[in-house]
């Protein structure tokens, strides 16, 4: 049986569709603010190579911050593979969280590792929260993880497949020291990760409030109703550019 919620899809007027969506993007710069705050790093309050986000039950976008909208996408695909390796084998509880940094599982490269944490109204989930954010060193053959001589993967970093750092609330210590263990700089990586859990906290939390206050089948409506005005607003998008053919260079 199935253990993602089943809806039945409202009539939603269209203030309380902007105040509901609003108050979701809203949750998602609350998260970024967490995470800012808990790190500390450089690279998450300089540099903004971290970003945050919501999910539906399957990893589908629902929002995402305003820095590196790569990470976006890329914790969309984090979601898809927790749950290829992990639902039937470990399994996905309200609580959990789960590590990732593998490329091949969803991370642009080693050095950004995302957590990704389920959301469950009534024992069934209803969607994800996630962050993630780039790495001062992640191990390697040279520090900072930077590895441009690297003749493989495994010389460019730690590599970690969907894992549970958090399993039903408990922080599983012994995986968060086997990680730290491998960088060079573990202290900094330590306070990113408690960050990023923190956001992820903010972000279940926030979620939640709202939908105790409108209810669960009114906001599950405004999140798919979200992704549809996105691919609306984009299909549109494509069909004012002109026919050609386009191209781009960068170094």
């Amino acid at each position: 049986m199935s253990n993602v919620f089943e809806y039945q899809k409202k009539d939603v007027d269209a203030v309380t569709f902007e105040v509901i969506r609003h108050r979701l993007l809203s949750i998602t710069d609350e998260q970024a603010s967490t995470l800012a705050s808990v790190s500390g790093s450089a690279l998450v309050n300089e540099a903004t190579d971290f970003n945050t986000g919501l999910y539906r039950a399957f990893g589908e976008v629902v929002t995402m911050g305003k820095t590196v909208t790569f990470h976006a996408a890329s914790l969309s695909l984090m979601v898809k593979h927790v749950i290829e390796d992990c639902e039937q084998t470990v399994g996905i509880h309200e609580g959990d969280m789960f590590i990732v940094n593998h490329p091949h599982k969803g991370a642009l490269h080693c050095p950004d590792i995302g957590i990704l944490a389920p959301i469950f109204v009534d024992g069934r989930r209803i969607g994800w929260t996630g962050a993630c954010a780039h790495q001062l060193d992640v191990g390697g053959m040279v520090p900072g993880s930077f590895a441009s001589m690297a003749k493989d993967i495994r010389q460019e970093g730690m590599l970690i497949p969907p894992v549970k750092l958090v399993d039903r609330g408990e922080l599983r210590s012994d995986v968060l020291n086997f990680i730290t263990g491998m960088s060079r700089l573990p202290t900094n990586i330590s306070l990113d990760l408690k960050g990023l859990m923190a956001a992820n906290h903010i972000g279940i939390k926030s979620l939640l409030e709202t939908v105790r206050k409108y209810g669960v089948e009114t906001v599950l409506t405004v999140m798919d109703g979200m992704m549809d005005l996105s691919e609306s607003k984009m299909r549109k998008r494509l069909q004012e550019l002109p026919d050609g053919v386009f191209r781009a260079q960068a170094f």
